[in-house]
């Protein structure tokens, strides 16, 4: 079905919804490989289920360029119409102007409203038929997983005025990780999570569905800079691991040794951190994707790497029993991936941990220099509007809300920053991919999601990882628009996906907004080389295993038909604003060591400024990983509660 049983909310008044039904027709006329158009579609509907999971300034910003594409003719093409007002031909030329144009800020227009309509129309169950699209997912009929005693708004009562040993906020890679391992020693333990519960039945939901449920802002938390970059941050009861591809690597030795030499951690090297590793690996199933479900994406990115001579292998992922349904970011629907939801918060509770969905901690109470507990507000499940205040009192307050939203609640509490580093060093893993067209069919949303690596140039800071999308996510990435879009999504199941990981040195800062986080990030030129010669790279791999030509998402040249063309894609040629960026694992905003000039925390992950105050997430890494970082999240998050049950007698008198 297209649409839910329950009544939608309205984002939009009569003039911008015309005004979407115009903009999508242009991208989307009747006629060409299949006859169905935008405006033969439920537009409103698919833009409001959509549109609940936007914050107000960003729907506010799609209201914005809406209005641009619909009354500026006259300054593209020196016609005085509105969009609307154009002949289908006027309107071609019209948005290749803006598709087309060197100026960064207009093809950002572009390419913005190019990726929401993409996961409106590609949304729609008669697009989905004509480009023979069928998701794999096949949820078990009157499956019911839920767990009691996870409990929610309309469940919370005097529970929370008790007193803990532990306050975690956050229920992700860090907080499950410490909540469990303090509960299984005998600590009080109480996890708060800002976003909703969801359970594996709740995982069958389109993107266009999950999008608002399960990640923050629809996945589009923008990094401001050149160029902005939109960043996936997950919410909810087991946070990114819920909604995450399920990759796990270790932190490269090299990257630790940087951190004991550079970063004031001398001894905490791969040898220390090895056996915390390995815990965690048993209790997640870490193992190499399996080779008979792993999807023709991959098996076509093997045959490339191959022909080359490129080292390469199957991801190691958490999973048990993989299907390879191909929806790993938005919920695993056959409860095979190991995310926290699944484990490490079920080993919590079964613990004695007290779990709660829906309550926004706002802030972090203290008391003569040490942390104290918190107080907040618990929020509707359907409209995340404040309910019912709280306060939690605790001997330790550990902040696992990622390393984005960490910073930002210190910044609103202005705690643990006198030296000014709360917020800074922010790294990103800016990310860019490839596609490319075969003769073969592919399908790459059948398999596993993301599957399989290359890492010869791993050192440099370059991964290249094969992960396969549904048609609503990657159209915004294809080139064209129109009916030569039309055409090539008509042939998505022959389309491979690779995508491109690189380890910054640029470094972004987050500030706090009027309640927000504000982040900024400017790509260096060092790294903007890495994303040039990984494109490239990635392309010859594409042609090696016998593409007929691929997209690489470079304005300038998007479509490249032989492998001679690549010389076209060098620093001479091509801007940092020309490449289209997207970034999944922000790092290192709130980094440790054991300076207090130039650390948030020290080597055990207390603040130097607040005691009884910790931090367990990503923010803690001093630099880039140049990896996928869940599993190194959860790692420190075992080293950080082996250092409390240590040290009890320290912190809980």
């Amino acid at each position: 079905m297209n649409s839910g049983s329950e009544k939608q909310a309205v984002y939009l008044s009569p003039r911008y919804q015309e005004m979407l039904k115009t903009v999508a027709e242009t991208f989307m006329p009747p006629g060409g490989p299949f006859e169905t158009g935008a405006r033969d579609l439920d537009l409103e509907g698919l833009f409001n289920r959509l549109a609940k999971g936007f914050d107000p300034l960003t729907l506010f910003g799609f209201k914005f360029m809406f209005s641009a594409l619909n009354y500026l003719p006259l300054f593209f093409i020196f016609k005085p119409r509105t969009l609307k007002g154009l002949s289908p031909e006027d309107r071609v030329r019209y948005m290749e102007k803006w598709e087309n144009s060197r100026n960064y800020s207009i093809r950002g227009v572009f390419t913005a409203i190019k990726a929401l309509v993409g996961i409106l129309l590609y949304s729609d169950d008669l697009i989905e038929k004509n480009i023979k699209y069928e998701s794999p997912c096949r949820p078990e009929a009157g499956l019911k997983t839920r767990d009691p005693a996870i409990r929610e708004f309309e469940d919370i009562g005097s529970e929370l005025k008790q007193e803990f040993d532990v306050c975690v906020i956050g229920s992700g890679a860090g907080g499950a990780v410490a909540a469990k391992e303090l509960a299984e020693s005998g600590f009080k333990t109480l996890v708060l999570e800002e976003g909703a519960y969801y359970a594996t039945e709740d995982f069958h939901r389109k993107p266009i569905d999950s999008l608002p449920l399960y990640y923050r802002n629809n996945s589009m938390v923008f990094t401001l800079g050149s160029p902005i970059v939109p960043l996936s941050v997950g919410k909810g009861i087991g946070g990114t691991t819920t909604i995450n591809s399920g990759t796990c690597f270790r932190a490269p030795a090299e990257v630790l040794a940087e951190w004991a030499e550079d970063y004031y951690l001398k001894g905490l090297s791969i040898k220390t951190i090895a056996p915390y590793y390995e815990r965690v690996e048993k209790i997640i199933n870490v193992l190499p994707g399996d080779m008979a479900v792993i999807g023709k994406n991959a098996l076509v990115t093997k045959r490339g790497a191959e022909a080359l001579g490129l080292s390469h292998g199957p991801l190691l992922r958490n999973v048990r029993g993989c299907g390879g349904c191909g929806s790993c970011n938005y919920g695993c629907p056959e409860g095979s991936k190991q995310s926290m939801d699944k484990t490490y918060i079920p080993l919590a509770i079964k613990a004695g941990a007290k779990v709660f969905a829906g309550c926004r901690v706002d802030k972090i109470l203290h008391e003569n220099g040490r942390a104290v507990g918190v107080s907040g507000v618990v929020l509707d499940r359907e409209t995340g509007k404040p309910k019912i205040p709280f306060t939690v009192k605790s001997k330790i307050v550990i902040v696992a809300c990622g390393a984005v939203f960490s910073p930002a609640l210190l910044l609103r509490n202005h705690i643990a920053n006198r030296n000014g580093q709360v917020g800074r060093h922010l790294r990103i893993h800016p990310c860019a991919r490839v596609s490319a067209l075969f003769d073969e069919e592919i399908e790459q949303w059948k398999g596993i999601m993301q599957s399989y690596y290359i890492d010869t140039y791993q050192k440099e800071g370059i991964m290249l990882e094969a992960t396969g999308l549904a048609p609503a996510v990657a159209a915004a990435s294809l080139p064209f628009f129109g009916l030569k879009q039309k055409e090539l999504m008509s042939r998505f199941k022959n389309i491979v996906n690779l995508g491109l990981l690189v380890s910054d040195s640029s470094e972004g800062r987050v500030r706090s907004a009027g309640g927000r986080p504000l982040i900024t990030y400017f790509i260096n030129h060092e790294d903007f080389l890495k994303t040039l010669k990984g494109l490239k790279l990635a392309i010859e791999v594409m042609f090696a295993a016998g593409a007929k030509e691929v997209y690489t998402g470079v304005a300038p040249y998007p479509v490249i038909n032989s492998k001679d063309q690549m010389s076209l894609l060098t620093e001479k040629n091509v801007r940092k604003t020309d490449i289209e960026y997207m970034a999944f694992h922000p790092m290192g905003s709130c980094r440790m060591g054991d300076n207090p000039a130039q650390a948030v925390v020290n080597r055990n992950l207390e603040s130097h400024e607040v005691k009884n105050l910790f931090i367990s997430d990503a923010g803690i890494f001093p630099t880039s990983l140049g990896v996928n970082p869940q599993l190194s999240i959860m790692a420190y998050s075992t080293y950080l509660a082996e250092y409390l049950k240590e040290n009890r007698g320290k912190y809980f008198q």
